[in-house]
């Protein structure tokens, strides 16, 4: 993420920071989050990325959402992301759409804990081809 502004879209964010070391990961409450898994690679010899973590980016402006970016690997750019889930049914169904159209995978928590086939979701960002 450091150096790379154009994996955010234009806009207003609204940042909030502390010390990693005062957070327990305990203390999130992941009951009303959805994880998201998302991708970008750049095809060879083409302006063209296959993936769709910037349109995705970009169609989460309207949600509250945290993200790790991986630029370690010069072939392809992963993401994690953790949306915090609308209490509005209307927004909702709107995340679940977006999710289902830009992400690689995401999962709604359903209350046991664990990721499995009847909360985790294939998205269609594979499909995403973004030109640049």
């Amino acid at each position: 993420m450091e150096g790379s502004p154009t994996y955010f879209p234009n806009g207003q964010y609204v940042i909030t920071y502390s010390n990693s070391s005062d957070l327990d990961s305990d203390d999130l409450d992941y009951s009303k989050m959805a994880m998201v898994i998302s991708l970008e690679a750049k095809l060879a010899k083409s302006d063209t990325l296959i993936g769709g973590l910037r349109p995705l980016l970009s169609a989460l402006t309207d949600f509250e959402y945290c993200c790790t970016i991986d630029r370690t690997n010069p072939a392809y750019v992963t993401a994690g992301i953790w949306i915090v889930e609308p209490s509005n049914p209307a927004e909702l169904e709107k995340l679940k759409q977006v999710l289902h159209e830009n992400s690689v995978f995401y999962a709604f928590n359903d209350g046991t804990g664990f990721v499995t086939l009847n909360n985790a979701r294939m998205g269609n960002g594979v499909k995403k081809l973004v030109k640049i």
